[in-house]
């Protein structure tokens, strides 16, 4: 029963932690999105969720910069995901073998904790990745997120728009 308890508060804790009743967004910039799928983004009136969806929206301003940026939070993320699955199933294993029947004990808790390093280091990886997410949408708005006033021509006049 106490188990029960304990577990009940661990996910009220989380859900109080974890959820924002609302999120402040800042007109003309891209805002980073929590909680709506992971990697989103909405910039102006779009909504990017996931990679392939914002790769573009960081490519076409063909700055070397944020794209180097946004290639180190691929590669963190993909680091991070292997090193944690990795980790997840040398942990299994190694259970497995250090309570099994055979004289592998130490080695099985020599893999087991090795696992646990393993999921660790994926842990900070994907944190690590985040933060070059963050560091990229920072450039992005630096750079890229600006107003701007075109003037179009036609047969029948002349028009303004505001981009913002």
């Amino acid at each position: 029963m106490y188990y029960l308890r304990f577990a009940c508060l661990l996910i009220l804790l989380q859900a109080f932690t974890l959820s924002r009743a609302q999120q402040r967004m800042v007109p003309g910039e891209a805002n980073y999105i929590l909680n709506a799928r992971t990697n989103s983004i909405l910039f102006r009136d779009t909504l990017y969720s996931g990679s392939r969806q914002f790769r573009e929206l960081f490519l076409r301003t063909n700055d070397p910069l944020l794209i180097k940026w946004y290639r180190k939070h691929q590669l963190l993320k993909i680091l991070g995901e292997f090193s944690v699955v990795t980790g997840s199933l040398a942990i299994s294993t190694g259970i497995g073998l250090a309570t099994g029947s055979g004289g592998a004990r130490s080695s099985g808790w020599i893999v087991a904790g090795s696992g646990l390093a393993m999921v660790i280091n994926g842990g900070i990886l994907l944190y690590s990745g985040q933060k070059a997410l963050a560091g990229t949408l920072l450039l992005f708005n630096t750079r890229h997120a600006h107003a701007s006033l075109d003037i179009g021509m036609s047969d029948n006049g002349v028009g303004l728009a505001l981009n913002f």
